[in-house]
Formats: C-alpha cells, structure tokens, sequence
C-alpha cells in the first residue's frame, strides 16, 4: 500500500472512531525564505492507558515522509521514529518500520483497537 496524506488523514478518522482523541497542528518549516517541509501532527490519546504521536512531513518535490512516537503505552514510550508502512483494521492498526532495507528486519508495533 501506498502511504500518503489521505491515508494518513483516514487512519486519523479510523483512530477518532475507536475513542481515540485526535488533536491535529499544522506548520511550515522554512530556510532562508525556502518552505523545507509541511508537517501535520497528530496527537491521538485514549484515556490515560495510550497516547501517540502521528506526524507526516510533506516536502515540495511531492514526497511524503510519516513518523510515529509513542508518548505512553502502558508502561512504554518511544522517541519519534520513521514509518515504512502502517495498515489499519476494525480492531487493530499496524506500524512498520524497517531498519535494513535489503533484509526487511526491522520492528511490527500492533496495537489493539479491541
């Protein structure tokens, strides 16, 4: 699948309609008069057992990159880190993220919507 800005907005409704309160900004990043990247952030909490951290920074030349932090997940926290990919489910979402792209071995975070 294709990771881009209207996937990333539709997680964000998905994410909003399993309790999750989503809190979204939006900034421009510039140098020296020069947009460098668009960035949307999201911050998505449920209740006080979960709380993330879902950014998309859009570049001029049309690309796209995604990360995610996990602010409090139980007894887990995370610093901002790249997405390869995420899918979201009825009762799941999937964040991938791969460290080695010529193996594929990286790190599956799933969390459950249930």
């Amino acid at each position: 699948m294709d990771m881009n800005l209207a996937y990333y907005e539709a997680t964000l409704v998905h994410l909003a309609s399993k309790g999750f309160v989503v809190q979204s900004q939006t900034d421009d990043h510039h140098n020296s008069g020069q947009l460098v990247f668009h960035r949307k952030t999201a911050r998505c909490d449920l209740a006080q057992e979960c709380s993330l951290s879902f950014e998309a920074l859009s570049y001029p030349d049309g690309h796209d990159d995604f990360y995610l932090e996990i602010i409090k997940m139980g007894r887990m926290r995370s610093f901002s880190f790249p997405l390869d990919s995420w899918k979201y489910h009825a009762n799941r979402i999937e964040f991938k993220y791969r460290d080695d792209p010529e193996t594929g071995l990286g790190l599956a975070l799933t969390i459950d919507l249930t």
